[in-house]
């Protein structure tokens, strides 16, 4: 937790001071970084699962000429990439501060999440016109039985999902993984009773581009609102503030500012005017802290004369 406190003695630190507080900042991980870099080894093998099964269902859509085997290949690959990206580089951002970006690199995760996002808008579009091609121009090629794949993919993504509850929480669901699954089986089966049904091939692929585009409209209002430094969903700015208001010896809560530094990361300033700066900054910090989960603070320490200067620039 960082935290600053103007107009209070105790808390002013020389240059020298502050100076060898921003190498030692600089050049030491942080111990969350180094927890970070060994659960990423940890979850090696959760990886090399994942990505094993990725690479069979790629080689059973190739075989099959299935369109909801590649469909069902890329809402894999989706969530792969989205937990790859939640591990690694966090992990990048917890180490990645420096004096040109003191914040750190906690951006980073957004970036990747939205380029995720991104690429699986451009995989539903091809397939979705592969899909509409088909059945438009009664194209609908050999395919051959595919059943064997979906079972696979379904078992595998049964395993990924034990697993990763034994193991870590991340932001892509693989629920969706296993509807798709049962969906795609449902399709095979229906093919291989009826050879004449192959169109439900490439309509299943275009169901599961839809389930892959809905999944991806809550992670990119969220980048987006973290791009925008908009208050957290998980914060409520009015509690915040009365809580801030009802310390005592608080005279003026002003310019009070929350936002994300990534996915579950805030950080905030205040102003705060008063005549005990040191009872009410120590108050202050654990009510962010512990009850709002603010682990980031900014809070300045304002006399009521201070104050009001501050409220006469804030309005000019």
């Amino acid at each position: 937790m960082e935290l600053m406190a103007i107009k209070s003695q105790d808390s002013i630190m020389t240059q020298e001071q502050n100076e060898e507080a921003n190498l030692t900042r600089i050049e030491e991980p942080s111990s969350d970084y180094i927890s970070s870099r060994g659960s990423s080894k940890k979850y090696i093998g959760l990886f090399a699962i994942w990505f094993i099964l990725i690479i069979v269902e790629l080689i059973g859509g190739i075989y099959s000429n299935s369109l909801s085997i590649y469909a069902f290949a890329g809402a894999l690959l989706f969530n792969f990439v989205g937990i790859c990206l939640t591990t690694v580089l966090s992990g990048t951002a917890e180490n990645g501060d420096s004096l040109y970006i003191t914040y750190g690199y906690h951006r980073v995760e957004i970036i990747g999440s939205l380029l995720n996002v991104i690429f699986i808008w451009i995989l539903v579009f091809i397939l979705t016109y592969k899909g509409i091609f088909r059945i438009w121009r009664d194209e609908i090629n050999e395919i051959h039985n595919f059943t064997w794949i979906a079972v696979i993919g379904l078992l595998g993504n049964v395993i990924i999902k034990l697993l990763q509850k034994k193991a870590i929480t991340f932001r892509p669901s693989t629920s969706f993984d296993l509807w798709q699954g049962v969906l795609v089986i449902f399709t095979s089966v229906l093919i291989f009773l009826d050879t004449k049904l192959s169109s439900a091939d490439p309509i299943c692929a275009i169901i599961i581009g839809i389930m892959l585009l809905y999944l991806t409209i809550p992670i990119t209002k969220e980048c987006i609102e973290i791009l925008m430094e908009k208050v957290p969903r998980e914060i409520d700015i009015n509690e915040l503030y009365e809580e801030l208001k009802e310390i005592t010896d608080v005279l003026d809560v002003h310019d009070l500012h929350v936002w994300s530094l990534t996915f579950g990361k805030f950080a905030m300033t205040c102003h705060l005017a008063t005549f005990n700066p040191e009872r009410v900054l120590g108050e202050a910090s654990k009510i962010c802290t512990e009850k709002f989960d603010i682990l980031h603070l900014t809070i300045q320490i304002e006399t009521p004369d201070d104050n009001s200067k501050c409220l006469n620039l804030s309005s000019s």
